[in-house]
């Protein structure tokens, strides 16, 4: 029994060994089962002859079609590429040898595809014609491919999808369509093979997505200033700019722009102010150093910084000057009023006038009137020297070096005694009035100067009246008596604020003077008992 089984599988083996060689010896003749040329020419089974013949069959009357988008196609004949298919070169042949014949059990299982790439070849210069005069590259007015992108809207950040367009990669184009004959394949699709001109960047794009997370984040900034203004969301929005590497930066040149706007907006240091006077008229009180002035460049800087940072803030922006209202009327309701023509001072805190007095402002005469204008107390002192001689026990600075001050060696206010007789510039007080004003003022507290015609604290009518007495005099002679009493009678009716406002008074001295000087002859027409 046991020589009898062994003998049954030696037979069999016998026999499936004759199959494997009789199997190995077919294959040198013929394709392995399940086998393609160039993907398209079945193979399985058929000798070197039989395909050889399916490629001819194949390239008679071969078209490569172009399928595009919508359903439309074109097509290239193989005479419109110049399609040649040379067989004579034992290329087929070649791919029958390169079966290693001895395998071919594993074709049972396993599909084989054998490549030639010198089977069928277009003519370069005839494809390339070709696939440029196709109506999907020469359309003159394709959708163009867009690649995704940020997009922003009522105050929020979202990813805008890609556009894929219709413009087509003529180069790209000709290598698929050249492979594709080479190995006679039906068509290629311009989508699919990606011929279209694709979009660099898709909504799936993670630095894309990183960056409008990155964005929104901003977006949900709060910056507010104590002027009451909010910077809102499509300003907020412009101060951030993004490179083309998607990564976010401030946009500096956006947010100086902001500024200046802000600046232009609350700064009125250096303009003029309306001002309702004491004496009920308005005024325009000239620009000086009074008044709301942005820091720009420290806020541009302060503003970047919290961008950068993201976080909400509310704060006062950065000045370089501040006044006390951001109203109709920067000064606010307390302040020092100066009416250089009447040489009044008054004093208003939370709108109320609690003190006024005369005073004395800058030399007309000799060019040292004080300006007016609209300036702010630079700081407080006491008990100094100005200029190094003339000592004051408080000392209120607004403009530069000049500012209010006592004036011990002054007995008279008033008048028109700066008209000759005035300070270097400063506003000279009474011994008992600068301590007053001194115990309710600060640094910053505006100080507004103006003149107003007709409120003049001096006769002005009768001091023009007697300059021009004292100009008739002309050169004093023996005949210049009258004209001397009638000037001298004339200065000494003057009240006492109104006589500095004769500046040729020493004139009058003089020609008094000379008149005395003259020899006094008595004429016929004067003798006793004439």
């Amino acid at each position: 029994m046991k020589s009898k089984s062994l003998a049954i599988i030696f037979s069999v083996l016998a026999a499936l060994l004759a199959v494997y060689l009789c199997m190995a010896l077919y294959f040198k003749s013929h394709f392995f089962f399940g086998s393609t040329v160039n993907g398209t020419i079945p193979a399985s089974g058929a000798t070197a002859e039989a395909v050889k013949q399916a490629l001819l069959d194949q390239a008679d009357g071969y078209a490569l079609t172009i399928q595009e988008r919508e359903g439309k196609s074109e097509t290239i004949s193989s005479a419109d590429a110049g399609l040649s298919l040379d067989l004579s070169k034992g290329q087929v042949e070649g791919l029958l040898k390169s079966q290693n014949v001895f395998t071919w059990p594993v074709s049972i299982f396993k599909d084989v595809d054998y490549e030639s790439e010198t089977l069928s070849q277009p003519d370069p210069g005839k494809l390339s014609a070709a696939v440029n005069s196709l109506s999907c590259v020469t359309n003159p007015s394709p959708t163009e491919t867009e690649d995704a992108t940020y997009v922003y809207a009522d105050g929020k950040y979202s990813v805008k999808e890609e556009i894929y367009g219709t413009r087509v990669d003529a180069d790209k184009l000709y290598s698929a369509a050249e492979e594709a004959m080479e190995n006679l394949q039906d068509a290629i699709d311009l989508d699919a093979d990606k011929i279209y001109i694709q979009p660099a960047r898709t909504k799936d794009d993670p630095d894309l997505i990183s960056l409008v997370d990155e964005l929104n984040q901003k977006m949900s900034m709060q910056i507010s200033y104590d002027t009451g203004d909010t910077i809102d969301a499509d300003t907020l929005a412009s101060f951030f700019s993004v490179d083309d590497d998607l990564k976010l930066s401030v946009n500096e040149e956006a947010v100086e722009a902001f500024v200046n706007a802000f600046a232009k907006k609350y700064n009125t240091a250096g303009l003029s102010k309306e001002l309702v006077t004491s004496y009920g008229s308005t005024v325009t009180v000239p620009g000086g150093n009074y008044g709301w002035l942005l820091n720009k460049s420290e806020e541009t800087k302060e503003l970047v910084s919290e961008l950068e940072e993201g976080k909400s803030v509310s704060r006062s922006p950065v000045w370089k000057l501040t006044a006390a209202s951001h109203g109709d009327h920067d000064y606010g309701n307390s302040y020092v009023e100066v009416n250089l023509t009447a040489q009044h001072l008054f004093l208003y805190i939370n709108g109320q006038r609690v003190l006024d007095s005369p005073v004395v402002t800058g030399n007309v005469s000799k060019e040292w009137s004080t300006p007016a204008g609209a300036y702010a107390i630079t700081y407080l002192d006491k008990d100094t020297m100005l200029n190094g001689e003339s000592h004051v026990n408080y000392w209120m600075p607004f403009n530069g070096n000049i500012g209010l001050h006592d004036a011990s060696w002054r007995s008279h206010f008033g008048g028109a005694d700066y008209l000759t007789k005035g300070s270097h510039g400063c506003v000279n007080l009474p011994m008992n009035i600068s301590p007053e004003i001194y115990k309710q003022v600060s640094a910053g507290f505006p100080v507004l100067l103006y003149t107003l015609p007709g409120t003049e604290s001096y006769d002005a009518a009768a001091a023009s009246n007697t300059v021009n007495l004292i100009n008739a005099i002309g050169t004093v002679t023996a005949q210049s008596g009258k004209a001397i009493e009638s000037a001298r009678a004339a200065y000494n009716a003057l009240d006492a604020n109104t006589r500095p406002a004769v500046t040729n008074a020493k004139k009058l001295t003089a020609a008094e003077s000379a008149y005395a000087a003259i020899p006094k002859t008595t004429t016929v027409a004067e003798a006793p008992g004439q």
